[in-house]
């Protein structure tokens, strides 16, 4: 089994990149941000949503051919809201 030790990015204008390697039994992905700019409690946010993502998709044919739902935490809805609001100011 190969498993990642040590990785190293450096594209500075990218916030966060996700990495994703298959294997023959699986799949990994990983998230990569700079230190300090993205809470970690987002990132694992982020990737709980990706695991059950890809768990539905792997589980499911009609995954393929309906709209993915995906369940947002508050905390996130909050700041998209925030967001929003505070772009129709500025237009």
């Amino acid at each position: 089994m190969l498993k990642i030790i040590y990785q190293e990015n450096h594209t500075s204008q990218i916030w966060i990149d996700v990495n994703t390697c298959v294997y023959s039994d699986r799949i990994e992905f990983n998230y990569n941000s700079l230190k300090g700019l993205i809470d970690p409690e987002i990132l694992e946010n982020l990737a709980a949503m990706q695991k059950s993502v890809l768990y539905e998709a792997a589980g499911s044919e009609e995954f393929w051919n309906s709209k993915v739902d995906i369940a947002l935490p508050q905390r996130d809805k909050e700041m998209i809201s925030q967001g929003k609001r505070d772009g129709s100011k500025s237009g």
